[in-house]
């Protein structure tokens, strides 16, 4: 996974530095992730921007829930354990960050 990800940001970064927008939907996790891309893009002389949906977690089990009940071909049931491991190490960006 680590040399996929690689791939996208070297593609990403060419893109930017011809001039065009670029939309990663990369989790970022955590902070340390976010200043990465944030960094990796001001070096590159361009802006960055992150979009937080602040969903309740009662709300991200509902929508588990719905997705594994769909059993729709090319996805992959995920255990609620696994959410629940997932929301634990999750870090949401602070409003500094959404400002900056």
């Amino acid at each position: 996974m680590i040399h996929i990800n690689a791939s996208y940001k070297n593609v990403a970064a060419r893109v930017l530095v011809l001039g065009v927008d670029v939309i990663l939907d990369f989790g970022c996790w955590v902070q340390s992730q976010r200043d990465e891309f944030r960094s990796r893009a001001k070096n590159l002389g361009a802006g960055f921007k992150i979009h937080f949906a602040d969903v309740p977690e009662e709300v991200l089990f509902e929508r588990l829930k719905a997705r594994n009940d769909m059993h729709k071909e090319g996805t992959f049931f995920i255990p609620e354990a696994k959410l629940k491991e997932w929301i634990k190490i999750f870090e949401p960006p602070s409003s500094q960050e959404l400002d900056s």
